[in-house]
């Protein structure tokens, strides 16, 4: 995306050098998270496959967690507490 749209030097997208990079600051923020580069940049296979794991997880109840590392479970039950506190943040929006 940010290539396509000439944004990669703006963005400090992760596979420029960082001469090549517009000057440090923040690229993506919300609420108490930042990035100083583009988090797409940062994405990897991995990333996508664990988020497609929790959504697994979640549909399945959240009753996968005595067959996995704990390190991913506690990755699982992070995501779920911030998918959550979407789901309320936008509940609120919506009654405004």
């Amino acid at each position: 995306m940010c290539r396509k749209n000439g944004l990669e030097r703006l963005r400090r997208c992760g596979w420029l050098t960082e001469s090549e990079r517009a000057p440090d600051a923040v690229v993506w923020a919300r609420r108490g998270a930042q990035a100083r580069e583009c988090p797409q940049s940062l994405l990897r296979g991995e990333s996508v496959a664990m988020v497609e794991r929790f959504f697994v997880w979640n549909l399945d109840g959240c009753r996968m967690g005595m067959n996995m590392p704990a390190r991913e479970a506690e990755a699982m039950l992070l995501l779920r507490q911030e998918l959550e506190k979407e789901k309320r943040d936008d509940d609120r929006r919506g009654a405004n």
